[in-house]
């Protein structure tokens, strides 16, 4: 196996089991999905905008639930919205602690 098609495999490995943990700042798991989608994408095997917008969703932790479920609601929704709603969920449940 070539190193390009090994590292192709890891990446995406990397990029699907990419998960928030329930006490991580959810800015800290934005940045690894986009991190690990830019990295498949300069190998060439880039994930949609799509692909990486439901990874990002469906990937958050349990307590960003209610969002999750409005965002998936929407047939599309930019990135940028979808990264407010979940910084303002996150400094809302910080103000409230």
């Amino acid at each position: 196996m070539s190193k390009t098609i090994a590292a192709t495999h890891r990446l995406t490995r990397e990029f699907e089991t990419t998960r928030m943990t329930q006490d991580e700042n959810p800015l800290l798991f934005l940045g690894r999905v986009d991190k690990a989608a830019d990295r498949l994408a300069m190998l060439g095997c880039g994930k949609s905008v799509l692909e990486v917008n439901h990874h990002t969703i469906t990937n958050l932790s349990s307590l960003y639930t209610i969002q999750s479920m409005s965002i998936l609601s929407r047939p599309f929704i930019p990135r940028s919205e979808i990264d407010e709603i979940i910084h303002d969920a996150y400094a809302n449940d910080k103000v409230e602690k």
